[in-house]
């Protein structure tokens, strides 16, 4: 179990990084599509955690 991250720091950590790709790609220009790249592969393997947080998905990036 030590080799373990625990959710109280994983969950945290997720959270933000995806806020931060969301404010980036509506504030970025030429980067909007790597944003977008990274929050697709946030979601496909982190979506089911951050809506157990109650966290509302965007729809459109989930979808991909």
């Amino acid at each position: 179990a030590q080799h373990v991250p625990s959710i109280s720091i994983v969950a945290p950590s997720i959270l933000a990084i995806y806020q931060d790709l969301l404010l980036e790609r509506a504030n970025v220009k030429h980067a909007s599509s790597l944003c977008g790249c990274l929050l697709e592969s946030l979601l496909s393997r982190f979506g089911g955690m951050l809506e157990q947080m109650l966290l509302v998905i965007d729809i459109s990036e989930k979808k991909k």
